[in-house]
């Protein structure tokens, strides 16, 4: 498996140097993968100063392992929302090796510069992937200084604040314009205006989410924060295997069943059940509409044993049957 390494802020090197490992068949900040490495393109745009669009859709003969860390020396922060439009194409770790993240329901990161990471790209998968990088004065000027955030974010994006990474869940409106961003004939017919309109409307819709979202930390200390981000971390990897028990999940994080459930509520807005069904539900729907799994096999590879109580939930969530949802695209059913 070919290995590639850089550092941050890597946006600030030629788009030569960094596309240098993938191929040399390059046009208009474009580059086609050698055919020894795979099939496919990378494709770069710079929006205006500070903003920049990436597109990954391609696919790697022997995979592909991505190292990524921080400059030495001081650097101006910078921070890249990436959309996993083909999850399982993708296994994220962390420097140390930690389990992945990426999957159906937290296929989504927001990562500051001089946070490490690994990716590992499965070899023949067909993979898409867009990012958008933006600089802290870019931040700055066009979401900070123009809309009332919480505190909580204002000091994600502080200077001074630690490495971090945030998961979220692609949302309908995201998922309808990633999706755009690949159809040629828009791209040919508006020119730079057209990746610009999908920059912002995308950056507008994640900005939106986080807002509703870290508006629930208010009153939560940071030491919480971080214990309920390992609790929701422990319910991404039972995703198909049912809830975790409770008692055990507040030993992991020594607090009392009581705490645990208080902060939890506070912080995701609703309590932990809910908030794991939920996300179970979006999982099945994404095997019916993406996978095209039939009703049977997604209930098992959710670990329901009884069809009938399967789909009743389902139904409860999305107004339909599940059958009624195979082979739909994801968008169409989302609110």
């Amino acid at each position: 498996m070919k290995q590639v390494n850089y550092s941050e802020n890597y946006e600030k090197r030629s788009f030569a140097d960094f596309i240098q490992p993938f191929g040399n068949r390059q046009q208009d900040n474009e580059v086609s993968l050698d055919p020894a490495m795979g099939t496919g393109s990378i494709r770069f745009i710079n929006i205006e100063e500070g903003l920049q669009l990436r597109l990954w859709d391609c696919s790697f003969h022997d995979g592909l392992d991505i190292f990524r860390q921080p400059q030495e020396g001081k650097q101006e922060r910078t921070f890249t929302v990436v959309y996993y439009l083909t999850p399982g194409s993708f296994i994220m770790q962390d420097w140390n090796n930690s389990p992945a993240t990426i999957n159906p329901v937290w296929n989504t990161v927001l990562m500051s510069s001089d946070a490490k990471f690994r990716v590992r790209i499965v070899p023949g998968k067909l993979l898409r992937c867009i990012s958008l990088n933006f600089s802290s004065d870019w931040l700055q000027k066009n979401v900070l200084g123009d809309i009332t955030m919480q505190n909580h974010l204002l000091h994600r994006f502080a200077l001074t604040a630690d490495p971090f990474a945030i998961f979220e869940s692609l949302s309908a409106v995201e998922k309808k314009v990633t999706t755009g961003l690949f159809e040629t004939g828009a791209q040919q017919l508006f020119g730079k205006f057209f990746w610009r309109s999908k920059a912002l409307n995308l950056l507008t819709a994640f900005f939106s989410k986080m807002i509703n979202r870290l508006s629930l930390y208010q009153g939560a200390d940071r030491d919480h924060e971080e214990q309920m981000a390992e609790v929701e971390k422990q319910l991404v990897a039972n995703i198909y295997n049912g809830l975790p028990d409770i008692k055990t999940l507040a030993k992991k994080i020594a607090v009392s069943e009581s705490t645990l459930k208080r902060y939890f509520r506070r912080i995701y807005g609703k309590n932990i059940y809910s908030y794991f069904l939920e996300k179970r539900m979006v999982c099945a729907k994404w095997l019916l509409t993406e996978k095209k799994k039939s009703v049977t096999e997604t209930a098992f590879i959710m670990g329901y044993e009884n069809i009938s109580h399967f789909s009743s939930t389902f139904k409860r969530f999305f107004g339909s049957l599940p059958g009624l949802f195979r082979g739909k695209d994801l968008t169409a059913s989302d609110s």
